[in-house]
């Protein structure tokens, strides 16, 4: 086995986070710090240097490691990972720890980060100077000319297992996000102005309850907010956990795939701020219809019995489709987020499953449920790769964090971060298909989840009791559930 904190892994742990920070932007660093005030960092929170958007940092997990990062710099110092990440996990271990951000003063051979530490404990205090912390754009050796950014700068603090920020009196201010202000904003020029649809006439509970067929959907204990989405389309049901009846066009489509006799089941896990996690469920699953309706729309349907090849490729289309029209809305609104999906196409005995993300996929057959999909995350990479225990992952703070989803912008020299993966199940009579979110599984264990679809009665009634479960298991996130029978 590969050791987890193996410079390997390291390095392929530090290239996630590095994605990341770089599709952050800066720009939604909106709120000033008053001086001397003490901000506590969440999980994964950034903050800049100034209002020029330059120096921007976040503090993370890598392996057993915390570092500090940098969006666009390189730090060019003997104590990094890689370029761009000082480690940290030393002041996490102290009883009480900080450090100082600043750029040294005019005159100095480079322009640099003024990076010193100060922590105490079992040995006393003591502190810590790495002096000449370069910074650069990219790759590129041009160093950094941000003249805001003061001596002494800010503070981050560490105590009681926590992280605080701090301005410290610089002249130009210490950055954090603010995604209240960002909503009131106003959209940028340009052509592309993707329709923005209602996201506050969500359903709570079952919404469709049927003996072949059950959905349900919760915002769980823990959530003010509904970020999932669910959608059905079969012979005998078309409804989805949302308000459909001012969508013509989408009702239209809906109307062409039930009367061709395939059923489609979808859902899809929003992530971001509230604005930004709702409408990329919602977007990416009426796109998902839509390319879906114009493709039966316009073809001999009965012509593509059999033709899987055919349907796989209308099926990456359409993921395409919705991941285009989602980054449109984000860079119309300015906001940044995404959403899983998982949707299954039934044709016939056949069902072809497309995924992305961690929302999951089962078949339950005769007593035994099997996971058709697998996580596009992280974790469940470094797991696969033999460089992390099963244990470990069920442990890892990185749990969540997805390299693959709706919104990931394409990349010059690299895949879509959208690409689904395509599954090609054969049904039996008597199969159920279970599409649910993470709320679902993050909740209650596959062997109960087995239990369950097979004690009920009807489909209806296992896709409430699933979500009765997870609720009664802490229901910590958006619980949905889609059950289908065959």
């Amino acid at each position: 086995m590969v050791d987890a904190n193996s410079p390997e892994a390291l390095r392929l742990q530090y290239e996630a986070v590095a994605q990341e920070i770089r599709q952050f932007q800066p720009k939604t660093l909106v709120t000033k710090l008053a001086p001397k005030e003490e901000y506590e960092l969440p999980e994964s929170g950034y903050f800049g240097l100034s209002d020029t958007q330059t120096c921007v940092f976040r503090i993370v997990e890598i392996g057993e490691k915390t570092y500090l990062v940098c969006q666009n710099l390189l730090i060019a110092d003997k104590r990094a990972l890689l370029n761009g990440a000082l480690d940290l996990t030393d002041m996490k271990n102290q009883d009480k720890a900080s450090f100082t951000l600043g750029r040294n003063p005019t005159g100095a051979e480079v322009d640099s980060l003024r990076f010193s530490t100060r922590t105490s404990g079992k040995e006393g205090e003591r502190y810590v100077n790495v002096p000449n912390v370069a910074i650069s754009l990219d790759n590129k050796k041009t160093p950094v000319i941000d003249a805001f950014v003061s001596a002494r700068h800010c503070q981050v603090i560490r105590k009681n297992g926590r992280w605080f920020l701090k301005d410290i009196g610089s002249k130009n201010g210490t950055y954090i996000p603010a995604e209240d202000t960002l909503a009131q904003k106003e959209p940028p020029p340009g052509p592309s102005k993707p329709v923005e649809r209602q996201i506050d006439n969500r359903c709570e509970g079952s919404f469709v309850d049927t003996a072949n067929c059950g959905a349900a959907i919760s915002r769980g204990k823990k959530r003010s907010h509904q970020q999932d989405l669910g959608l059905v389309v079969d012979k005998e049901n078309k409804a989805a956990a949302i308000d459909l009846s001012s969508e013509a066009e989408i009702q239209e489509y809906m109307k062409i795939i039930q009367q061709s006799g395939i059923g489609l089941y979808l859902l899809a896990d929003g992530m971001g701020g509230q604005e930004a996690g709702e409408q990329a469920s919602l977007i990416a699953s009426l796109e998902i219809v839509k390319s879906l309706g114009e493709f039966i729309k316009s073809s001999q349907w009965e012509t593509f019995s059999g033709r899987e090849e055919v349907l796989k490729e209308q099926l990456k289309k359409a993921v395409a489709q919705a991941n285009d029209a989602f980054l449109q809305f984000c860079e119309s609104k300015n906001v940044k987020g995404g959403t899983t999906l998982t949707a299954a196409l039934v044709v016939d005995n056949t069902a072809l499953i497309t995924h992305v993300g961690d929302s999951r996929a089962y078949l339950w057959r005769q007593g035994e449920l099997v996971q058709i999909t697998k996580d596009h995350t992280w974790v469940q990479a470094f797991l696969d790769a033999g460089e992390i225990t099963s244990q470990e992952a069920a442990n890892s703070r990185r749990a969540g964090q997805l390299f693959r989803h709706i919104g990931i912008p394409p990349v010059e020299g690299e895949p879509t971060g959208a690409e689904p993966d395509i599954f090609v199940r054969s049904l039996l009579p008597g199969d159920r298909l279970l599409l649910c979110s993470d709320g679902l599984t993050g909740m209650v264990e596959d062997d109960q989840i087995n239990k369950i679809i097979g004690e009920a009665t009807t489909c209806g009634k296992a896709a409430k009791d699933l979500v009765d479960q997870a609720m009664e298991n802490g229901g910590k996130d958006n619980i949905t559930v889609i059950v289908a029978g065959f």
